[in-house]
């Protein structure tokens, strides 16, 4: 993210695509069943990454919607749509489409530089143990949850 804004570069968190697009599927009430349309559909939508403050921003049809792509609903979607092949390939075609018209992009999550961009000029795989992951994850869910509850007191 901090290579991306120093560099005015894109910003793909490949992550929050899907999560996005769970995002759309609950707002717009798309059943599932219909596995060709829901994926015509997730090809088209507008999404956006921005980095502002020092953190990721994400944007569906030009809203923030960074709060509510972490929410447990959201995640739940985002899980299910995953499992859906074509939903799978259509997302894929929407990160390649990131890589269009820009003067450079940091695409961050899996198979990024494996599989997405296969040919990128420059690429950095980063590691890290299961244990900070997922002690990075609870302070991200820590954070998140705290921030909804002083919301809902009125407190922010």
């Amino acid at each position: 993210r901090l290579l991306a804004q120093k560099f005015n570069y894109a910003l793909l968190d490949s992550g929050a695509i899907y999560r996005l697009a769970a995002l759309y599927v609950l707002d717009h009430q798309l059943p599932l069943d219909d596995e060709l349309m829901l994926a015509r559909k997730l090809s088209q939508i507008n999404i956006r990454f921005s980095v502002e403050a020092n953190k990721t921003k994400a944007y569906l049809d030009e809203v923030d919607v960074s709060s509510r792509i972490r929410e447990e609903q959201t995640g739940m979607m985002a899980s299910k749509i995953a499992k859906i092949s074509v939903v799978r390939d259509a997302l894929m075609q929407c990160q390649k489409n990131f890589a269009e018209g820009v003067s450079g992009l940091v695409a961050d999550g899996r198979d990024m530089g494996t599989v997405v961009f296969p040919h990128a000029r420059h690429k950095f795989f980063l590691e890290a143990d299961s244990r900070i992951r997922a002690k990075h994850t609870k302070v991200n869910l820590d954070i998140y949850y705290l921030h909804k509850s002083l919301q809902s007191q009125k407190l922010l």
